[in-house]
């Protein structure tokens, strides 16, 4: 009977073992690392529709904004690059009120990677091997897979849109233009990166702006939009082509992470 209890009681302690659950190592856990993206004109969130002051007087009102990311990649202490995403696409347009636009376009990733990271880069645009294919070649879902995303005469997705009007008369009638800039092919790919130190041991917030005062009205790349209020890129050798791709470069230029 002494023989009996015993093996009852090591059987009921080799169960409780059983049962009895493994500590979690907090640095195993996915942790979300979020990349947030305002539009912004002279460092004030922009929501599309709303009318600001341009630098020459006349009143400026974005109604499109949208645009491609290709590569997300974030450095590793060490120097290694990690993508953690191959494409992604930010719509600002649907941002038409200030709580809307303060509060800006998310991107969210949720990561095993752990530890102490450097930088982050990104191309603006649709990187060449990718530009390559079409939307046949991805699912619908995807804003790679969205025909209207795609230009068939230039074997081109559209980087970027910005849409909207002026008007170089706003306290009289007949200044009023709508502008429409659409760009694309290769040439005009950006290539960014920031340095920025945080750590995915935990959930981080990496937080972007783009001012749109400086993609229109920066100080020796001012976009003529009264003599040429419409662009879908064009030959390299055209002003159409020169329109948007300082649009682009500009664009590049006035993304800042905070």
């Amino acid at each position: 009977m002494r023989y009996l209890s015993a093996f009852l009681i090591l059987a009921l302690m080799g169960w409780a073992a059983s049962c009895k659950k493994e500590p979690v190592n907090p640095s195993t856990e996915e942790k979300n690392l979020r990349l947030n993206f305002k539009a912004q004109f002279d460092g004030q969130a922009l929501p599309m529709f709303t009318d600001v002051l341009a630098p020459n007087g006349e009143s400026f009102q974005l109604q499109t904004l949208n645009f491609f990311l290709s590569y997300v990649e974030i450095q590793k202490e060490n120097g290694d690059w990690v993508t953690i995403d191959s494409s992604a696409y930010l719509n600002f347009s649907n941002l038409v009120d200030a709580a809307a636009a303060e509060a800006g376009v998310d991107l969210n990733y949720s990561l095993a990677e752990a530890g102490n990271f450097t930088a982050i880069r990104f191309g603006l645009g649709v990187a060449p091997d990718l530009n390559a294919m079409d939307p046949a070649d991805f699912s619908s879902a995807t804003a790679l897979g969205d025909a209207g995303n795609y230009w068939t005469a230039w074997d081109s997705y559209i980087f970027t849109r910005t849409e909207g009007k002026i008007d170089s008369l706003p306290n009289a009638a007949g200044g009023e233009i709508s502008f429409l800039y659409h760009s694309g092919v290769d040439g005009m790919y950006q290539q960014k990166s920031f340095s920025k130190a945080f750590n995915l041991d935990q959930d981080v917030d990496l937080n972007f702006s783009i001012d749109i005062k400086e993609v229109f009205y920066k100080a020796g790349q001012e976009i003529p939009i009264a003599a040429n209020n419409v662009s879908h890129s064009g030959d390299s050798s055209t002003a159409d082509y020169a329109i948007v791709k300082t649009i682009i470069t500009n664009m590049g230029q006035a993304l800042e992470l905070q």
